[in-house]
């Protein structure tokens, strides 16, 4: 108190303050000695040395308490002013203390003791062990910013720290033997995970990891397709697909914290080598077993296995030919009613539709409204006098539009139909054309189903048989002891001999009755080949009146022919010329849309 009076009458400087002055300017001629010894200590404590640590702390309180900056003393109308307020124009912000610590002499020392260690280490130790050794400096380093290093500076020492202990040396993690390839091969995932941690330090550094990503999964992949028993089966191959695009996800979210930069080389990756029709077609064929097959008694299981085949769609090249393929199989499951569910389909269709668009699935689309449509049709048509069972025989018809269904050529030959038949086929067409007048209506008799009864067998067995194969044995039955050459019955029928080749084989090699493929168990017996199972025109045949099956039921559907290698390439040729003019139809579309917007 008498100092503060004696300051205020006279105008004086304070004690204190005089004081202060007088010590900082005995500071100014050791604050470089001072400077050298903090940096000494500091240097033995990131040398592990942590009793230097409250020395430090203790200095650099002072000396930051001390800033040459504050207090500050101008003269001001022929007296002096003692200046505290940061926003006075003669107020510097920056502390003197710290900026000149840091520029003359603490960068140059960091600098200089991060290269050396970080030189010593990379000669010294292996790539796991360089990283971890990092790590734990880096943590200790947060430490002391946290502790006893002027927040003013942080980033530069940061910026010093991830330059020469990662941008530096990450190359050279790439190229150790024990290093960042090594790391993916051998599946050292808690490795992997501490590299990404301080290589993302230094963002820049970050395609070290990722340039030996993309090949270990080009890698990972090509044995898969390259191990021939597991490649040609779409059951064993696309899962083994899903298992590793699964593993690498998992990768990416463990070790690499689900990085986009990491998420966008695991999916370049998978489309590099997935970027064959091969994959594509494969992904449709299993898609195709599931709907058919594999979700039969796993309804728990359908979401989660049609997100991987999306999954693996996403990473497809040839997105294109997977929907070629696709609505094949779609229309070959829905037409032969052989689809577990219509939900699953809709599923698909609704799950690639928002993966690619409404164009994308536009033919999937049509081909469930044909057969909502075709429901209600059916439904009027049973509405009608005789029950949608004209002549006595319980007719069903499916109507579908010719622009979205994939109905093979052959299926839509003619054949000679007996009177009742063609009764019943005009019966509809007279109901269908009232309804719809027109259109036009073409009979697909290659995709039909008809249920015999045999009353001249021991079992009365019956069978789910196609039309032409019905057809075929009324033949039979008309010449009884009389075999028929394969020739003279297509004549007979009026169609062409290839019409019911594959017919032929349903109704002697069908494992719904003939797993053991026996010549004398077959429906008809015949001149055949037993060992190829090739039928020639010249072959005869005749009804096996000595068929004994114990069952009542069983199939004659005919069985898919093994095609040679000159009719596999032509059809190759032909699916790659059917995509191409598909290709050239998008591609003009968009062109033509393109061009409107812009008119």
């Amino acid at each position: 108190s008498i100092d503060k009076f004696y300051t205020n009458s006279k105008q004086k400087d304070s004690l204190s303050k005089s004081a202060m002055g007088f010590y900082k300017h005995y500071f100014a001629n050791i604050q470089n000695d001072i400077y050298r010894e903090v940096n000494k200590l500091i240097k033995e404590d990131r040398n592990c040395n942590y009793e230097s640590r409250p020395k430090i702390k203790i200095i650099l309180k002072i000396i930051d308490d001390l800033d040459l900056t504050f207090p500050k003393i101008i003269r001001e109308n022929n007296k002096f002013v003692w200046i505290q307020d940061l926003n006075h124009p003669d107020t510097n912000n920056e502390h003197v203390f710290a900026n000149k610590w840091y520029k003359e002499t603490f960068e140059k020392e960091t600098t200089k003791f991060v290269k050396d260690k970080a030189n010593a280490d990379i000669h010294s130790m292996s790539a796991p062990e360089y990283i971890s050794s990092q790590l734990k400096y880096l943590d200790e380093e947060k430490k002391r910013e946290e502790e006893y290093i002027n927040s003013i500076f942080h980033n530069s020492i940061n910026s010093i720290n991830y330059t020469h202990l990662v941008g530096e040396i990450a190359e050279e993690l790439g190229k150790m033997d024990t290093g960042i390839p090594y790391m993916f091969l051998n599946k050292r995932n808690e490795e992997l995970k501490k590299a990404y941690q301080l290589i993302s330090l230094y963002p820049k550094s970050l395609s070290v990891i990722t340039t030996a990503f993309q090949p270990y999964i080009k890698k990972r992949g090509e044995e898969i397709n390259n191990n021939k028993e597991i490649s040609k089966d779409p059951k064993k191959f696309i899962p083994e697909l899903i298992k590793l695009k699964k593993e690498m996800d998992k990768l990416v979210e463990d070790c690499f914290d689900n990085d986009s930069i990491f998420q966008d080389t695991k999916n370049k990756s998978f489309s590099n080598f997935m970027n064959k029709d091969f994959y594509a077609k494969q992904l449709a064929n299993y898609t195709d077993y599931c709907m058919k097959i594999g979700f039969k008694g796993k309804e728990e299981e359908v979401e989660k296995t049609l997100n991987e085949i999306i999954g693996l769609f996403k990473c497809l090249n040839t997105k294109l030919v997977f929907q070629i393929e696709s609505n094949k199989k779609m229309s070959d499951r829905l037409i032969k009613n052989t689809s577990i569910s219509t939900n699953y389909e809709k599923k698909l269709i609704s799950k690639l539709k928002q993966e690619q668009g409404v164009n994308y699935v536009s033919k999937m689309t049509q081909m469930m409204n044909d057969l909502d449509k075709n429901k209600k049709e059916i439904d009027d048509y049973k509405s009608l006098e005789h029950h949608g069972m004209p002549n006595g025989i319980k007719f069903n018809v499916q109507v579908v539009s010719q622009s979205a269904w994939e109905i093979n050529k052959k299926d839509m030959e003619q054949i000679t139909l007996p009177k009742y038949f063609i009764s019943c086929k005009g019966d509809f067409e007279k109901f269908y054309l009232r309804k719809h007048s027109g259109q036009k209506l073409m009979w697909c008799f290659g995709l039909s189903k008809v249920e015999i009864q045999y009353i001249c067998f021991k079992n009365k067995n019956i069978s789910i048989s196609t039309l032409p194969q019905y057809l075929l044995l009324l033949q039979l039955e008309k010449y009884p002891s009389t075999p028929l050459t394969i020739s003279k019955l297509a004549e007979l029928l009026g169609c062409h001999i290839s019409t019911i080749l594959t017919d032929i084989t349903g109704l002697v090699f069908n494992p719904s009755f003939n797993p053991q493929s026996i010549k004398e168990k077959g429906l008809i017996l015949g001149t055949f080949d037993i060992k190829t199972k090739n039928f020639k025109e010249s072959d005869e045949i005749s009804f096996n009146y000595n068929f004994n099956y114990s069952r009542q039921k069983f199939q004659t559907l005919p069985l898919t022919a093994k095609k040679s290698a000159a009719e596999t390439r032509e059809t190759e040729m032909e699916e790659a010329q059917i995509t191409k003019k598909y290709q050239d139809n998008i591609l003009q579309a968009t062109l033509t849309r393109i061009m409107k917007s812009r008119i």
